[in-house]
């Protein structure tokens, strides 16, 4: 949704976007997969966002605000049963000094019950949204998982790697990036390593490295689609 104008905020962003900094990716998440396994990945909070876009806002009269809301359906099925589903609604508002204004709503699903779930959706919602409305990425990370609690367990580590804290992580085993977790490695790493296990497996004098590789294959193929 939008005012009937927003030439004075379109222009007022622009200039802002090309003052903004990338958002710092300044926590982690730690995730541990139905398998066993577990990965980590960045994702800058919601403060490290509003860190990036307060000065270049405030010097282009613009502003946010959030407001967020619990809604509830009740579906009735046969049998008398009824089903209760709780979503949270965060409404996000940019607006400009001159009254132009545009605003989105994300929904988000709230899988667990208590005050913290709510307010884990909430922030994850915040924290997307805003990182929509204004132009900048805040993460390559899976830390919906926390907010929707579709995994057992994750750890969140604020301004702190968790990657030295992981165990149980699948990690390249020869080349230059012998060590480093999976979930981590860059893709030239991943190529060097898949180059590796290529040749060993087209080279049926190393049948010992062989059965390695695919032993190893195979666990990296379990902790990434659940399968046991």
């Amino acid at each position: 949704m939008k005012s009937d104008q927003i030439n004075e905020l379109a222009s007022a962003l622009a200039k802002a976007q090309g003052a903004m900094r990338a958002a710092v990716k300044d926590s982690t998440v730690r995730v541990l997969m139905k398998s066993g396994g577990s990965y980590t990945a960045k994702f800058a909070t919601l403060a490290s966002v509003f860190d990036a876009i307060r000065e270049p806002f405030a010097a282009n009269g613009l502003s946010i605000t959030q407001l967020p809301s619990v809604q509830i359906e009740v579906e009735d099925r046969e049998g008398g049963k009824r089903i209760y589903a709780s979503h949270v609604v965060v409404e996000t508002m940019m607006l400009h000094s001159s009254g132009q204004w545009i605003s989105s709503d994300l929904r988000m699903p709230i899988d667990k019950d208590g005050p913290h779930a709510v307010a884990s959706s909430i922030s994850f919602a915040r924290r997307y949204a805003l990182g929509a409305i204004c132009g900048i990425a805040t993460d390559d990370d899976d830390d919906g998982n926390g907010a929707q609690g579709s995994t057992a367990s994750a750890a969140f580590s604020g301004r702190e790697d968790a990657k030295t804290k992981s165990k149980g992580v699948m990690k390249i085993t020869k080349g230059p990036a012998t060590g480093v977790a999976f979930p981590d490695a860059t893709e030239e790493q991943l190529t060097a390593f898949g180059n590796y296990v290529r040749r060993v497996l087209d080279d049926p004098t190393k049948m010992q490295h062989r059965d390695e590789c695919i032993r190893i294959l195979n666990a990296i193929e379990a902790e990434i689609t659940g399968r046991p």
